[in-house]
C-alpha cells in the first residue's frame, strides 16, 4: 500500500469527522507525500505529525494535564469545553491540526494565546485607553497605591486579565477584542515568556505569527500607568495607558 494511501487512512481512523479539515490543513502547509513520510518512517506514527490528542470536557480533566505547551483547537460551547488538545514536542515539523490557540499549563495556571496580534496602526500598535480616558483616581485593582506610596501586589501575581479587560472597557478602551478573548494580565503573560521560545514555535507551526516586541498586559500600575512586556527581552515596563503597544489576545485554556 501506498505511503499516500497510508496516512489518508491513518488520519480518517485518528481525527473521524474532523479529518478533511487536517487533511486541508496538510494540503495547504506541505503536500501529503512529506507528511505520509513523517507519519509512516520505519512503519510507525511520529509525534511530529500526529502527537495523541486529548479532549477535556471537565476542568478536573484538565488538571491531569502535563505541565507544558499545547495545540488547541475547538471552543468553548455554553459550560462544555469542546476543546481539544496536543502537547508540543521540539521534534515537531508540523502542527498536528487546525489549531486555533497555543496553551500554556503550569500547575493550576493556565492561558491560550491567539496565532496573531490583534490589527492596529501602522506599526501594529494600540492604545489601552485613550488620553481622555476616565479610570478612577485610585483603585484596589492598581499594583501600586499612590496614598500609601507602596505596591498592593506583585504585577506578575495577577492573572485576572480577563476582568481587567471589562474594567478597561468600562474606562473607555477602544480596542476591538473578540468575543470569548481578552487582554492578558501579567501573570498570564508571565506564563508565556516563561515558555516564549516553545511558545513562538508552535504559533509558526501552526501559521502564525511570533510573539515580539512590546505587547501590553491588562494589568493596571495607577490611573494614567499600565504594565507591558517586551517579548524580545522580557524586559518590563509601566507605560502610559494613551501610548501605543501591540495586543496579543488571549482566552481560557
Amino acid at each position: 500500500m501506498k505511503e499516500e494511501t497510508k496516512f489518508l487512512i491513518e488520519i480518517a481512523d485518528r481525527f473521524d469527522d474532523d479529518a478533511q479539515d487536517v487533511l486541508d490543513f496538510v494540503a495547504k502547509n506541505g503536500n501529503l507525500e512529506k507528511a505520509a513520510k513523517a507519519l509512516n518512517g520505519a512503519g510507525k506514527p511520529t509525534a511530529s505529525v500526529a502527537p495523541p490528542t486529548i479532549a477535556c470536557p471537565e476542568r478536573s480533566d484538565l488538571d491531569k494535564l502535563p505541565d507544558g505547551v499545547y495545540f488547541i483547537t475547538g471552543t468553548l460551547d455554553g459550560e462544555s469545553n469542546t476543546k481539544t488538545y496536543a502537547k508540543y514536542d521540539p521534534s515537531m515539523t508540523a502542527a498536528p491540526f487546525p489549531t486555533k490557540y497555543i496553551g500554556v499549563k503550569l500547575g493550576h495556571h493556565t492561558v491560550a494565546v491567539a496565532l496573531e496580534d490583534l490589527p492596529g496602526d501602522s506599526d501594529g500598535e494600540l492604545q489601552l485607553l485613550p488620553r481622555d480616558h476616565t479610570s478612577p483616581e485610585t483603585s484596589e485593582h492598581y499594583s501600586w497605591d499612590d496614598e500609601a506610596d507602596k505596591y498592593r501586589f506583585n504585577a506578575f501575581e495577577d492573572f485576572d486579565g480577563k476582568g481587567n479587560t471589562e474594567r478597561l472597557k468600562e474606562y473607555g478602551s477602544k480596542i476591538d477584542v473578540p468575543e470569548g478573548e481578552w487582554i492578558p494580565s501579567m501573570g498570564e503573560l508571565g506564563l508565556l515568556m516563561m515558555h516564549a521560545t516553545d511558545v513562538n514555535r508552535a504559533i509558526e507551526l501552526a501559521g502564525g505569527k511570533p510573539i515580539k516586541g512590546w505587547h501590553w498586559s491588562s494589568t493596571e500600575y495607577s490611573q494614567s500607568h499600565a504594565w507591558g512586556v517586551n517579548f524580545s527581552d522580557g524586559d518590563t515596563f509601566g507605560n502610559l495607558k494613551y501610548g501605543s503597544d501591540a495586543v496579543r489576545a488571549v482566552a481560557a485554556f
